[in-house]
């Protein structure tokens, strides 16, 4: 992984979602995109020590989080944002890994949710 991809995002109360919170929980995708999720106030901070720049073979993408800080029904892990928005990330690309590495994620993390088990 990048130094982006393992910089301490919690410090920032930013998250990965997509494709790296994808890898990271199934060991299954090697991320091309990275998708960061920033807190609604801050986060500028993360930029400035990130020092992201322009990559060719790359994209990272910055989203303001649209819930409270802390979002992690599902999991427990701070520096990715809920497998629901994991999920949702995937499917928005419709990339055929990412749609396979989604079904992973939807029976590992999500169905017994739904399904009540």
């Amino acid at each position: 992984m990048t130094g982006v991809q393992t910089c301490a995002l919690p410090i920032y109360r930013a998250q990965w979602g997509g494709e790296v919170a994808a890898a990271k929980m199934t060991d299954y995708l090697r991320p091309e995109k990275l998708t960061i999720y920033l807190p609604k106030k801050g986060g500028e901070e993360l930029f400035r020590d990130a020092r992201f720049r322009k990559d060719e073979f790359g994209e990272i993408v910055v989203y303001r989080a649209f819930w409270g800080d802390g979002m992690n029904y599902l999991n427990n892990q701070n520096d990715l944002v809920d497998p629901l928005i994991v999920y949702a990330d995937l499917l928005a690309t419709a990339n055929a890994r990412n749609m396979e590495t989604a079904k992973i994620i939807y029976g590992e993390e999500i169905a017994r949710f739904i399904d009540g088990n």
